[in-house]
């Protein structure tokens, strides 16, 4: 087997324009052309590709295997539910399990979050626009993992705008390939639920197309935790690299000598 790795523009070995800059067009027509570009190296068998996607890797994977025939795709730590969808449940994980509401606070905080998200993702609103629209909604953008005053989680506005814009299902829907789906039992950020609409989904339409795999206790980088709330606070955490190397390699091995 060969392992290529693709990082984003500006980061790791990459070059371009820094990641911070980069919209979410482009990142999927770079990986799809660095897809191209695999299927063309001679020690490659274009027919075996498998695409692994961790993260938000996983939830671009079938963006970036549309159309093109792949032998298998792997994603862990990413589902398909839309992206407002995914970044209220990254709120309602955070106000849970980091200690920072009171819990008979968490019901208001929620609703001004989810009014927050909306209006940013959906309206296409900056958030010094969100607050200037609804001044009742200052300071929520302070309180969400990842903010800055000009990106979110590294990344511009308009890439956040164009991932809430995209049918992020309909993909896996069109794929012909055998899926593994990989989930940590204590992912600090997507959902399970995220993760299962994509096996079910897919076996509904090809019965035995997917296959799921659930790491007790694992979290978003799939350590090992004694409990939710531990795994969220990085506290006593383990690593044990069998848990996902073993099962992951024997379907590889499978899909790939068929």
């Amino acid at each position: 087997m060969v392992l290529i790795r693709v990082d984003r523009s500006g980061t790791g070995d990459s070059e371009g324009v820094p990641c911070d800059q980069l919209d979410h067009d482009a990142e999927i027509a770079h990986y799809r052309a660095a897809l191209k570009v695999l299927a063309r190296h001679p020690w490659i068998d274009p027919r075996r590709i498998v695409l692994y996607g961790s993260s938000l890797g996983a939830t671009n994977a079938a963006l970036v295997a549309e159309g093109y025939p792949v032998a298998g795709l792997v994603v862990q730590g990413g589902g398909a539910l839309s992206y407002l969808e995914r970044m209220i449940n990254f709120d309602s994980i955070n106000l849970e399990r980091a200690g920072k509401v009171r819990p008979e606070h968490f019901t208001r905080e929620m609703a001004r979050r989810v009014a927050f998200q909306h209006a940013y993702l959906i309206g296409r609103k900056t958030p010094a626009q969100v607050v200037a629209a609804n001044p009742a909604l200052a300071g929520v953008w302070q309180g969400i993992l990842g903010t800055e005053p000009t990106n979110h989680y590294g990344r511009p506005f308009a890439w956040h705008w164009q991932m809430a814009s995209k049918d992020l299902i309909g993909p896996w829907t069109r794929l012909k390939a055998p899926v593994l789906v990989v989930y940590g039992e204590y992912d600090q950020y997507e959902t399970r639920r995220g993760h299962r609409l994509i096996v079910d989904t897919v076996n509904a339409l090809r019965p035995g197309a997917a296959t799921w795999l659930e790491i007790p206790k694992a979290d978003h980088d799939l350590d090992v935790y004694p409990d939710a709330r531990a795994a969220y606070r990085n506290q006593g955490g383990r690593r044990d690299h069998s848990l996902f190397v073993t099962p992951v390699v024997k379907w590889l091995k499978r899909v790939t000598t068929r």
